[in-house]
């Protein structure tokens, strides 16, 4: 949101190029207190729901790499 207000406000008169310069990977997972948090949650509530994969070992979190913190806290929010 900043960058497009600051792109407004100088208003290019031959307007804006878009350019990648490089494209990162950089892989923060969730710290592990949130990691155990959320699978206590996902244990609990599958139970409390009665579903198989609360009793199979369903881990939400084994996948990681695509869960930021960020998703996590806002998972425990709502």
């Amino acid at each position: 949101a900043l960058v497009r207000e600051v792109v407004a406000r100088l208003a290019p008169a031959r307007g804006g190029e878009v350019v990648s310069v490089t494209t990162e990977d950089e892989y923060f997972p969730p710290p592990p207190e949130l990691r155990e948090l959320l699978r206590g949650l996902g244990t609990t509530l599958g139970v409390l729901a009665a579903s198989p994969r609360a009793t199979a070992g369903h881990d939400p979190v084994a996948d990681d790499r695509s869960t930021s913190a960020a998703d996590v806290l806002e998972s425990l929010a709502s």
